[in-house]
């Protein structure tokens, strides 16, 4: 199954599952559209056979982590400066360490390691640094940055926030009743959290000092994904017009495991890719060519969206 996507302006990328690994034609490997997404075209690639969970797009380069869970597999961070043509290890100081999740502030790399915690890349993942003064050490499941503040959620620790490039964090979880954040998303001044269990969002707008429970309206589930559309906000399959004070279910056509937000326009990855122009109110299907495949995160520099998958990048 597909699960990632990025973006770095003109094009987008996608990554499905292709059986036995990645490329070799339409069903693997690396496809693009230069449309929005109204079309997708097949494109070679070089990534080894991994299982990718993250992914970050930083300029003119794209970054995934990956866990190689099946034998012959490799883990470890991986960069393609040719939109996914051809990539390379990113891995020095890595000792085939499985990645939980990619992030960036400004032209900074940040990933969540198994067993390290937090490491941090300044030259573009050619080398890295840990960055864990003061983080429990646990699995950082998610990044989201705004200025000059990067926070962290983590599976069992709540979120941590740090504003000197990783060298220090403080943790962000006063009124937070559950600690094990699966999503982070940021809508101006509003920190939103969501969490694997009991359908809950947590909405901040003082930078994680305090929080307050968003459920009302909500059905009792997981919260995989956040984004922001404009005033809108939306959390898994439920959009709030009023910052969060109440939630209704969105459009019922797509299983949501994924949002991206660039410019005016959301993208969803789900049961495919779709695309709302009015901030998550309805959607449409954005996937002519683009084999159909379950898709979980929508990493983005403002430019380009890339996918990947279990199986590959595309």
């Amino acid at each position: 199954a597909a699960i990632l996507l990025a973006s770095n302006g003109t094009t987008l990328y996608a990554a499905t599952e292709a059986a036995g690994g990645f490329g070799g034609g339409p069903s693997g490997g690396m496809v693009h559209s230069t449309d929005d997404g109204i079309n997708w075209v097949s494109a070679d690639t070089s990534f080894p056979y991994t299982d990718v969970y993250a992914l970050v797009a930083i300029g003119n380069a794209v970054f995934v982590g990956t866990m190689g869970y099946y034998k012959g597999s490799t883990s470890g961070v991986y960069r393609s400066f040719n939109n996914g043509i051809s990539w390379d290890a990113a891995n020095s100081g890595l000792a085939n360490s499985y990645i939980f999740s990619l992030g960036s502030l400004g032209p900074i790399l940040f990933a969540g390691v198994e067993g390290s915690n937090v490491i941090v890349s300044l030259d573009g993942g050619v080398s890295w640094d840990k960055a864990n003064s003061g983080l429990p050490r646990g699995t950082v499941n998610v990044f989201a940055a705004s200025g000059t503040t990067i926070y962290a959620g983590t599976n069992d620790s709540g979120v941590y926030r740090s504003t000197d490039t990783g060298k220090s964090w403080i943790a962000a979880n006063a009124d937070l009743t559950t600690i094990d954040i699966q999503a982070l998303s940021l809508s101006g001044t509003n920190l939103l959290a969501g969490t694997p269990s009991g359908g809950c969002t947590f909405l901040s707008s003082d930078s994680g000092e305090s929080w307050s429970l968003s459920i009302s309206g909500m059905a009792t589930s997981a919260i995989a994904c956040l984004a922001a559309g404009g005033p809108n906000l939306i959390a898994g399959a439920f959009l709030s017009t009023d910052l969060g004070a109440t939630w209704q279910t969105g459009p019922t056509t797509i299983v949501p495991y994924a949002y991206l937000a660039i410019g005016g326009t959301l993208f969803a990855a789900g049961n495919s890719v779709f695309q709302s122009t009015d901030n998550g109110v309805s959607w449409k299907l954005d996937s002519n060519g683009l084999p159909s495949e379950w898709l979980t995160s929508l990493p983005s520099d403002g430019q380009n969206i890339f996918e990947g998958g279990a199986e590959g990048v595309y």
